[in-house]
């Protein structure tokens, strides 16, 4: 879906902390009044510091549906002001973490517009919200909306204020969607959740098809921490470095990669990569083992989803020095399996293409002129050679292998996160056995 068709997203506009607020608030608006009070009650009140029992009962669910919604008040809608058994303030960030001190001396000379304010009369409820698009709150603009709205004699601030975050309102719009039987309502939750999507507010929620056509790299590093951090304790996965790469604590130096393809997400077992000892290893491995590599890769292709395909990449490394490799992939390729298991196998082994020697440059581009070609911008020296350096005609050359699972993307917009979850821990459990299996080679 194109940004600009979403209810909220607008050309030619930055996506102020106005703009959030305002679509924010039309959700809550139209919200049925049943959850509007559940989101009150179970979001706000439940996060307060010392649950306030008695403010959480007067939230009566199933009372008239009488609420006034406002942007940007500057005075109290009533000379009547707030205190702990009416009213909350409310700070909405990213991370939800922040923890603010606060200093209760007065500072009246200074002026106070809360960025919304919300009104359950029925419940004798009011809520001032003050939205940050990121962890950006600060003590002084709360510390003002409480001494403009509250009774500062019958009011502790540290019991009256919540910090929240978009994710934890997106969790909770989520789950409304999945119940709601309104049409209305339904449209609005999933527009705003999306355009909080567009805006990099929440954590990971899920794909959509817009992912996928312009390649979110901002979504699937979310994608990866949020994988990396619910599966660190059944998989031993560590912590993601936002480099598109998963490592299993007992499986490395092995690694999964994991990129946007063609109208799908790919997810390899990658081996023998930055490792020419482990690389050249693998090669003597399927030299002396070819039916046993190729039982492992049945195995695994048998234990898969059948709408997923498997394919064996090879990439070459060519490497001057430390600081100076050229890189070439898809070497031969790609290969489905198993219908081009033999051709991969021939490839890898192949002691002209996979030579763990120096190869001059002429030689590189006469074995691999065609993976050159394919290059959108191949960095080339003066000659018209492959690498670029001038000061070098020598490189040590090696291939490693890279086994990819190729997952369709209407399989991922499908998914929820819990469900996403599901699917990725019982592939990685998957993966991590064949990595156990390379390893040990």
């Amino acid at each position: 879906m194109n940004k600009h068709l979403n209810l909220f997203y607008s050309y030619k506009t930055s996506h102020l902390e106005d703009n959030v607020t305002r679509a924010f608030t039309i959700v809550l608006k139209n919200l049925t009044p049943v959850y509007l009070r559940l989101f009150l009650r179970n979001l706000i009140i439940e996060r307060l510091p010392n649950v306030n029992t008695e403010l959480r009962n007067k939230v009566r669910l199933l009372a008239d549906p009488k609420f006034s919604f406002d942007l940007q008040i500057t005075e109290p809608p009533s000379e009547e002001k707030l205190h702990e058994g009416n009213g909350l303030i409310v700070g909405i960030n990213y991370s939800g973490k922040q923890g603010l001190v606060f200093d209760q001396s007065p500072d009246l000379l200074a002026g106070a517009k809360p960025d919304a304010f919300v009104s359950d009369n029925e419940s004798e409820l009011s809520v001032v919200f003050e939205v940050k698009l990121w962890d950006t709150l600060y003590k002084e603009q709360i510390q003002r909306h409480y001494q403009r709205f509250f009774d500062v004699q019958k009011t502790d601030l540290n019991r009256v204020f919540v910090e929240i975050t978009w994710t934890d309102i997106a969790n909770f719009l989520e789950r409304v969607d999945r119940q709601s039987q309104s049409p209305k309502e339904k449209f609005l939750i999933e527009q705003f959740l999306e355009y909080l999507d567009f805006l990099g507010l929440v954590e990971f929620l899920g794909f959509k098809n817009i992912d996928f056509t312009e390649k979110n790299y901002t979504k699937l590093h979310k994608f990866l921490s949020f994988l990396a951090k619910c599966l660190s304790s059944d998989l031993g996965l560590d912590e993601y470095k936002y480099n598109q790469m998963l490592f299993f604590k007992d499986a490395a130096p092995d690694n999964l990669w994991i990129d946007f393809g063609e109208g799908c997400l790919n997810c390899g077992i990658v081996s023998g990569s930055g490792k020419i000892w482990r690389a050249e290893r693998l090669q003597n491995y399927l030299l002396g083992a070819k039916e046993a590599f190729n039982g492992i890769l049945a195995n695994l292709l048998c234990n898969l989803d059948s709408r997923l395909n498997v394919y064996l990449r090879i990439h070459s490394y060519f490497r001057l020095s430390r600081f100076r490799t050229a890189w070439l992939g898809n070497i031969r390729g790609p290969n489905l399996y198993p219908d081009d298991f033999n051709k991969f196998y021939a490839t890898f082994t192949n002691r002209d293409i996979n030579t763990f020697k120096q190869m001059t440059k002429d030689k590189i581009n006469e074995v691999y002129k065609e993976e050159i070609k394919n290059i959108e911008d191949p960095k080339l020296d003066s000659r018209g050679l492959f690498p670029e350096w001038e000061d070098s005609d020598s490189f040590l050359q090696y291939c490693y292998f890279h086994i990819d699972v190729s997952i369709p993307d209407a399989i991922l917009v499908s998914k929820g996160p819990d469900d996403l979850l599901d699917f990725f821990g019982s592939l990685f459990k998957e993966m991590k056995n064949k990595m156990l299996k390379f390893n040990n080679v």
